[in-house]
């Protein structure tokens, strides 16, 4: 998947465009797994940025799933980030009790 677009306010302009490749398991939907990996180029006077993306989702179970996503730039900027959830009450006391924690 893929798109471009441009930014305009009055005297200045912006150009993205990003690229996306979605993988999946060959048994899909039954199989949850699905890296996602994607690259960004954002021009805005005179100043070029690309960045990379990776997102990844594994299911742990029948009822929960951990997305992990890792975004890095050529500005030397990026996050990390792991979200969880579950409709398991069980599992969503745990995971709140395990935040709390932290």
């Amino acid at each position: 998947m893929g798109n471009v677009g441009t930014t305009r306010s009055e005297e200045d302009s912006s150009y993205e465009g990003n690229l996306e490749l979605r993988l999946r398991e060959a048994d899909f939907p039954i199989g949850q797994n699905q890296p996602h990996m994607g690259v960004s180029l954002k021009n805005s006077k005179d100043d070029l940025t690309v960045t990379a993306n990776l997102r990844h989702q594994v299911s742990v179970g029948r009822q929960t799933k951990v997305t992990t996503f890792v975004s890095l730039d050529s500005k030397r900027t990026g996050c990390f980030t792991v979200r969880t959830n579950s409709s398991d009450q069980l599992q969503i006391a745990v995971m709140a009790l395990l935040l709390l924690a932290m």
